[in-house]
């Protein structure tokens, strides 16, 4: 595929990383040249599946996971360890748990509230939810979500690396909706 709109046969990218950003931190950027890196390695569970276990190995409390556990939560624990977590997030199987770490740490900020930039996270809801403002806020922590490193946006949409996309590494865009929890940028610390 040569973007997200491809169909969901085994992937086959080949993405250049996006040009560097004066806005952007050097730590989101290093997030996204793992991300991009990660998904031009074609990650696919039938054919990688060792691999979507080391991104398991990133989550200490986990020990066992099936085929059928989703993992975008692990995916993404995986590349924050990767690119130094100066942040210390948690390393977790859930990516609300990401989340409320990262909105308590100040790292968070909702669509409109600036400019969304490559290198970014992206949580959202898998199902629009009627509490939003609760779960933006940290106060939901059990609900369906998806993450992926921003690579591309613009002011109505963005395109991410996911981790957990027809059981493999892919870019899916998303619309600037009621269901984006947020963003996380990490920091230079």
């Amino acid at each position: 595929p040569t973007g997200a709109a491809a169909a969901y046969s085994r992937p086959n990218y080949n993405l250049p990383a996006p040009p560097d950003n004066p806005s952007q931190t050097k730590a989101a950027y290093r997030l996204l040249a793992l991300a991009v890196a990660e998904i031009n390695r074609n990650i696919d569970e039938e054919v990688t599946a060792e691999r979507i276990q080391q991104y398991w190995r990133a989550i200490p409390s986990v020990s066992r996971t099936t085929a059928l556990t989703p993992r975008s939560a692990a995916f993404l624990s995986w590349l924050i360890r990767e690119a130094g977590n100066s942040d210390n997030l948690p390393m977790a199987a859930a990516n609300m748990t990401i989340w409320k770490d990262a909105l308590a740490k100040k790292l968070t900020f909702i669509p409109d509230e600036k400019p969304v930039l490559p290198g970014d996270i992206a949580i959202f809801l898998r199902a629009s939810a009627d509490n939003l403002e609760d779960v933006r806020e940290g106060k939901v922590s059990s609900v369906p979500s998806g993450a992926g490193i921003v690579y591309s946006a613009d002011a109505n949409k963005f395109s991410a690396i996911e981790g957990n996309i027809g059981n493999a590494i892919r870019l899916h865009d998303h619309a600037m909706t009621d269901k984006i929890v947020g963003f996380i940028r990490l920091s230079d610390r």
